[in-house]
């Protein structure tokens, strides 16, 4: 989520430049931001499987084609279990598969508390997860979940902005 927020808030920000109307352009610079991205946070599953699946959504937007999130997700597994069939059995890899597959099922209906279905739907994946691989869960995450949610993409993004300043301006 990390990745395709930064990279979309920087092509919003830099479309001026680039020019809002030139798809190839705009491919460019959200692939050069998603991957600097990538250079920036560790190479591990879910970092992988955003990446790849950004990398799809923008080449079938360049080839003019429309693709789902569900193909997007599917093409990052199959590269990634291709590539690393042990990454199959890693816990981060079928958390963020799981809770991703979850926001897509969620985020297709057409229900009037959508909101409340993408907030819990990545929960309701990830709780059993979570409670097979560790034996208990914290009560009240759920909960911490919910309320934390509003301020997660502001947060974000200023977290990486934060990142982009000099050191010397961070403390």
């Amino acid at each position: 989520v990390q990745v395709a927020i930064i990279a979309s808030a920087a092509t919003l920000l830099l479309a001026p430049w680039w020019g809002r109307h030139h798809p190839l352009r705009r491919s460019v610079m959200l692939l050069s931001v998603a991957a600097a991205c990538g250079f920036l946070l560790p190479f591990d599953p879910p970092i992988l499987r955003a990446g790849l699946a950004l990398i799809w959504v923008v080449l079938a937007k360049v080839w003019g084609r429309g693709v789902g999130g569900l193909g997007a997700l599917a093409f990052a597994v199959i590269v990634l279990l291709s590539e690393t069939p042990a990454i199959g059995a890693s816990l981060s890899f079928a958390l963020t598969v799981g809770a991703t597959l979850a926001l897509i099922v969620a985020g297709s209906g057409t229900m009037r508390m959508r909101w409340l279905a993408l907030l819990l739907a990545p929960m309701s994946v990830t709780q059993p997860l979570i409670i097979m691989a560790f034996g208990r869960i914290a009560p009240w995450g759920v909960i911490a979940n919910v309320a934390i949610a509003p301020a997660a993409v502001p947060a974000v993004i200023g977290g990486w902005l934060v990142l982009l300043l000099p050191p010397k301006l961070w403390g």
